[in-house]
């Protein structure tokens, strides 16, 4: 018994816990959220949120540093032109 409540308790907890993707940029978190991808600018997005997103448009957002598109795992297509980006690690 109290090892099926551990189990359910683990499973739960981790649920609770998504893993959260760093998104330095508040206009680059903006633009997420103006896109339905975040809700909230707190300097995170969950990483669930954005890992399937194949085609991202960013343009025009002002934004300086897209740091955390290291997790949009199944981008192909990104413009992320007319920003203020002097580097972009991909």
């Amino acid at each position: 018994m109290k090892t099926k409540l551990l189990i359910l308790f683990i499973l739960f907890t981790s649920s609770i816990f998504a893993q959260q993707t760093d998104i330095k940029d508040s206009n680059f978190e903006d633009a997420l959220i103006k896109l339905g991808y975040d809700d909230v600018i707190d300097g995170s997005v969950t990483t669930a949120n954005i890992s399937s997103i194949k085609t991202l448009n960013v343009s025009n957002y002002g934004i300086i540093s897209l740091e955390g598109i290291k997790d949009f795992s199944a981008l192909e297509n990104l413009d992320c032109s007319d920003n203020k980006i002097n580097e972009l690690d991909l």
